[in-house]
């Protein structure tokens, strides 16, 4: 399955996401004028989305469906910018802490239901304890970035540093 979804990630399938992100439901037609994509490019493009449930046809139009909203938006949160999208406005959509919550929960979700697939079980009651004790790393690894001067926490809140502003992620990552 992971290769399955590497190969469909391919740059002409990363453009279908983007335009049918960027538009919502779309005809063949206007993702191929959106995309200028070949016609046997595109359509194996749309069949490859399809098959891995990233894109789904309806009534003749594609659209996104939570998957491939998912998948898009998490390639957008790590800096994919694809002539100018997203754009501020749809970047403040999928950093909003509604959205940032709704995605970690789908994908909280999808690691259970692999790990029912691989394992036939998930004790969730025990899940849920873990979760809420493995909390407080997060607030560990934010206090850490406070006390290096990275951030600053008040109130409940997270705010960069002019140190923090000019790192890229590569550089965030690799603390």
């Amino acid at each position: 399955m992971a290769i399955k979804i590497l190969n469909a990630l391919k740059i002409n399938s990363i453009k279908i996401l983007l335009a049918l992100s960027r538009e919502g439901q779309l005809k063949w037609k206007e993702i191929q004028e959106n995309t200028k994509l070949p016609t046997a490019t595109l359509n194996r493009s749309l069949s490859s989305l399809q098959n891995l449930n990233l894109i789904s046809k309806e009534s003749g139009e594609y659209k996104l469906t939570w998957v491939g909203d998912l998948i898009l938006n998490r390639l957008l949160l790590f800096g994919l910018d694809m002539n100018g999208f997203p754009g501020d406005k749809k970047l403040k959509e999928i950093c909003s802490e509604d959205s940032l919550a709704q995605n970690i929960i789908l994908e909280l979700l999808i690691t259970v239901l692999a790990t029912l697939k691989l394992q036939g079980e998930v004790d969730i009651e025990k899940l849920e304890r873990v979760l809420k004790g493995k909390m407080s790393i997060i607030y560990a690894v934010l206090e850490g970035y406070e006390r290096e001067g990275y951030l600053q926490v008040k109130g409940g809140k997270a705010y960069t540093t002019k140190k923090f502003d000019s790192m890229n992620l590569e550089q965030i990552f690799s603390m």
